[in-house]
């Protein structure tokens, strides 16, 4: 826990407990590290609701925890299931629901239970789908997002000593029928039973060469990329030019994750097309178009390239709440500090939003491909107000922050798995990197 720090004092963590052996013996562990500073943990138990009985099993793991004064939530997902893609939203809706526990309770740290042979089915997965050295890097044991600190302190930990670690305390478990079936990848190399030793030396190897190409990446972006609040970023015009660089592919991955909202950069050979089209271009003709990847748009735009959000991709309407903060499209967070008459929700403004708002506001002072996916607040087909581009009639106590989901570049340091792990955070830190 230590080379995952700093922590503040009498540290708050949250533990995401599904009540199989790995999260349950992690809970218990954090618990005892986290009283020992005087600190606390909260159990964060999601029940999907995807199979019969997963109520029970949760007020089950919610009975176990607080048998030992641990505090505990049952976060619910509710709704309309969808009928495909099922595992992708119900691991979108868990995080959704952990982040939201977590701001609410003001933990700025999400434990996560990955072990070690978790790690390794990463990796080989990711060699099937015949990832760069990146991905073969596998789980990062802290990754940030806008609200917290995903946490992994068990990466290296094998899952029989887990389970040991239960026993010995006289800790019962679930098992998830789910973890072994057939139908999904994962359940699969599970069955194959492979020693993971070879590809946790792959993900060691290739994560000591993603730090550094992070860096160099976060240094390249840092020179190059202008962000603006309203959500979108400019380059210089010969940004792409070079061939020879390396870190132009990667940066622009990086850029395109944190505008379009996406986890994992796009794949390489789409990404390797899109630079060659950028680099083919004539920035300075009026024919020059627009390139389209990840959910976002590059096109040249007064002497520089612009980047921005592609209307077609964003989000849906999301109610507008008073009194806290509101995500929508993994790019902006907004704020309605008094109740309004009426449901509201934050939606993209849209074309046709933007001939409307234009007769009211004026001129916009942005350029104009980024208009149709700015945040926009709706009362059923009525515009209220455009928050990055403000009109006199607009009078709702509103407050805007571009807060990405992902992040432009990780933190300026990084957990080393060693005795020197905190000598090189107290080193990063003199350096004045943070």
């Amino acid at each position: 826990m230590a080379q995952l720090g700093p922590f503040e004092p009498a540290p708050l963590l949250a533990v995401a407990v599904s009540g199989g052996p790995d999260s349950l013996a992690l809970c218990l562990l954090a618990a005892r590290w986290a009283r020992a500073l005087g600190g606390t943990v909260l159990g964060l138990i999601v029940d999907h609701g995807l199979r019969p009985g997963s109520a029970e099993e949760a007020r089950t793991v919610a009975g176990w925890l607080g048998q030992r004064g641990i505090a505990h939530q049952i976060l619910t997902w509710t709704g309309v299931k969808p009928t495909s893609g099922l595992q992708a939203a119900a691991r979108a809706a868990r995080y959704e629901l952990l982040t939201a526990a977590c701001v609410a309770a003001g933990s700025l740290h999400l434990l996560l239970a990955h072990q070690q042979e978790d790690q390794a089915e990463t990796v080989r997965l990711r060699q099937a789908r015949q990832s760069g050295k990146a991905g073969l890097a596998a789980m990062a044991p802290i990754r940030e997002t806008a609200q917290l600190r995903l946490l992994r302190p068990l990466l290296a930990v094998p899952r029989a000593r887990l389970a040991a670690t239960l026993r010995r305390s006289g800790q019962p478990w679930l098992e998830d029928p789910s973890n072994q079936s057939l139908r999904f990848a994962r359940g699969r190399l599970r069955q194959e039973a492979a020693a993971p030793e070879a590809a946790l030396a792959i993900a060691r190897a290739a994560g000591a060469e993603r730090a550094e190409q992070e860096q160099a990446v976060a240094a390249w972006l840092a020179q190059h990329v202008h962000l603006r609040p309203a959500g979108y970023a400019t380059l210089p015009l010969p940004a792409f030019a070079t061939g020879a660089s390396t870190l132009v592919g990667p940066a622009l991955a990086r850029l395109l994750m944190m505008l379009g909202g996406h986890s994992l950069p796009p794949r390489g050979s789409r990404l390797a097309r899109l630079l060659a089209a950028l680099r083919a271009a004539d920035p300075t003709s009026p024919a020059a178009g627009i390139r389209t990847l990840a959910g976002c748009w590059l096109l040249p735009w007064r002497g520089r390239w612009l980047v921005c959000r592609e209307p077609a991709a964003v989000a849906g309407p999301r109610p507008l709440l008073p009194g806290r903060w509101c995500g929508w499209d993994g790019r902006f967070a907004l704020r309605l500090a008094e109740p309004a008459a009426g449901g509201l929700a934050i939606g993209a403004l849209g074309e046709a939003g933007r001939r409307r708002w234009r007769e009211l506001a004026g001129p916009a002072t942005l350029p104009g491909p980024v208009l149709p996916s700015l945040p926009a607040v709706w009362s059923g087909d009525r515009l209220l107000q455009v928050p990055h581009w403000p009109s006199a009639s607009s009078d709702l106590n509103l407050a805007v922050r571009f807060q990405p989901e992902v992040p432009l570049a990780p933190a300026a340091f990084c957990a080393h798995w060693g005795s020197r792990a905190m000598q090189s955070v107290a080193q990063t830190v003199a350096l004045g990197s943070c």
